[in-house]
C-alpha cells in the first residue's frame, strides 16, 4: 500500500491536472495552444495517478504502470508544441513529423507488449521485481530500460527546443515592435525552468529505480514539484490570455534576416534615402514617443514598403526596429533627465516606454548607467564638491 502522504499528493496532482484539462478546453487559451496544453495536463495526470491506481486495485496498477512510458514521451512533445503555439511559430499546428511521434509510439507499443503478458507474469515483473521466464518479458524489459535512457536525453532536448522557440519569437518581435511586453511570454520561461528542475528530479528517480537500490530524490519531492508546476500553469491558463502577434503586414518574419533580402536588395543610395526618412520621422514627428509605434506604422508614415524599412534598419543602420526606437527614446530621456526634475517613471512614459523595467534596461545598455545614476552624475558635474 502507498503511504498516506503519497496518496494525498497524488490525488492533489490529478485533481489540478484534470482541472487544467477543462481550462485548456474552455478557458482563454488560444485555439492553436489548446491541444498541446490539454496533453500536458493529461500526461501529468496520468503520471501522478499511479499511486491512486495501486491503492484502488492491484490488478489495475499492473495495467496502469506500462501506460506511463508513452506518457513520459508525450509530455515533452506537448510542451514544445505549446511553446510553438504561444509563439505563433509557422509549424505550431500539431507535431512536426515522425520524430515527434516515434518515441511516444514506441512507448505505446511497449505498453501493449506488457499488456499482452499474463497476469502472473505482470505480477512477477512489476510487484516482485523479478524477470519471468521467456523471451518476451526479457525483450520488453530491455527495451524499456533503453527507452528510459533515451527519454532522459530527448525530453531535455525538447525543453531546450522550447526555449529556443521562445527566443526566436522574441527576436522576431524586436523587428516589428517598439514595446514587446504584451508578447514576450517571459512567464513561460519560468515554467520551463521549473520543468527543468522537475526533469532533473525525475531523471534521478528513474535512474535510481533502474540502476540501483539508492533513491536519489524522494517521491514526495517529485510530486510536490509537479503540484507547483501544475498550479502555476493552471493559474496562467486562467488569468493570462497570450497576446497574438499580428505580424502579417505583407512581411514574413523571415525577411528580417539579412540573408533573406537577396531578392529585394536595396542599393546603398536607396538605403541612405530611407534612413534619412526614418531619421526625419524621429526628429520632426517624434514617432518614438508613441508607445504603440510599430514597423508597419513607421513604414506607412514615411510611405515606404515595410520590408524596405526593415532591410534598411537591419543592414544599413545595423539595428533591429526595437533597438533603434529604444535608442531614440533613451536619447530623448537623457535631455529630460538633465533639464527637468520629473520622476523617472514619468520620463519613461513621456518618451514612449510603457514599462519602467524596459526603460531601465535600455538606458543601461546605451549608457552603462541607470537613469537615476545618470541624473546624479550630471548634478555632481554641474555642482562639484569644493
Amino acid at each position: 500500500m502507498e503511504s498516506q502522504v503519497i496518496i494525498t499528493l497524488s490525488t492533489t496532482s490529478v485533481a489540478i491536472a484534470l482541472t487544467g484539462m477543462l481550462v485548456a478546453h474552455r478557458g482563454p487559451t488560444p485555439k492553436t495552444a489548446r491541444v498541446p496544453l490539454a496533453i500536458i495536463f493529461f500526461g501529468l495526470a496520468g503520471l501522478c495517478g499511479l499511486p491512486l491506481a495501486s491503492a484502488f486495485s492491484e490488478t489495475l496498477s499492473l495495467f496502469y504502470l506500462p501506460a506511463l512510458l508513452p506518457l513520459l514521451f508525450l509530455i515533452p512533445v506537448a510542451i514544445y508544441g505549446y511553446a510553438k503555439a504561444l509563439a505563433e511559430s509557422p509549424s505550431a499546428q500539431g507535431v512536426e513529423g515522425w520524430r515527434d511521434r516515434f518515441f511516444p509510439s514506441a512507448g505505446l507499443a511497449v505498453m501493449l507488449g506488457y499488456w499482452s503478458l499474463s497476469l502472473s507474469e505482470k505480477r512477477t515483473l512489476f510487484l516482485e521485481g523479478e524477470l519471468p521466464p521467456g523471451f518476451v518479458p526479457a525483450a520488453l524489459t530491455f527495451i524499456t530500460f533503453f527507452l528510459v535512457l533515451i527519454w532522459c536525453v530527448t525530453s531535455l532536448a525538447y525543453l531546450v527546443a522550447a526555449l529556443r522557440t521562445l527566443q526566436h519569437h522574441r527576436n522576431t518581435l524586436r523587428q516589428f515592435y517598439s514595446n514587446t511586453e504584451a508578447y514576450d511570454l517571459y512567464w513561460f520561461d519560468g515554467h520551463l525552468l521549473g520543468l527543468v528542475g522537475l526533469w532533473a528530479a525525475t531523471v534521478l528517480s528513474l535512474l535510481s529505480d533502474n540502476l540501483g537500490p539508492v533513491t536519489f530524490v524522494p517521491t514526495p519531492i517529485i510530486y510536490s514539484l509537479t503540484i507547483v508546476f501544475l498550479l502555476t500553469l493552471l493559474g496562467y491558463s486562467l488569468s493570462i490570455v497570450p497576446s497574438r502577434m499580428p505580424v502579417s503586414q505583407n512581411t514574413s518574419p523571415e525577411t528580417v534576416k539579412p540573408t533573406k533580402y537577396a531578392r529585394s536588395a536595396l542599393s546603398t543610395a536607396q538605403a541612405e534615402r530611407i534612413a534619412k526618412k526614418i531619421e526625419s520621422a524621429m526628429l520632426e514627428s517624434n514617432l518614438y514617443q508613441d508607445p504603440q509605434i510599430t514597423l508597419g506604422k513607421l513604414a506607412h508614415h514615411i510611405r515606404t514598403p515595410q520590408n524596405h524599412v526593415s532591410q534598411t534598419l537591419n543592414t544599413h543602420i545595423g539595428m533591429s526596429f526595437f533597438d533603434y526606437i529604444a535608442q531614440r527614446r533613451v536619447e530623448a530621456s537623457k535631455l529630460l533627465l538633465a533639464k527637468s526634475d520629473k520622476a523617472i517613471h514619468d520620463i519613461a512614459l513621456e518618451v514612449g516606454f510603457n514599462a519602467r523595467s524596459t526603460y531601465y534596461k535600455a538606458f543601461k545598455r546605451e549608457t552603462g548607467l541607470t537613469p537615476r545614476a545618470y541624473r546624479l552624475a550630471l548634478r555632481e558635474e554641474r555642482n562639484p564638491t569644493q
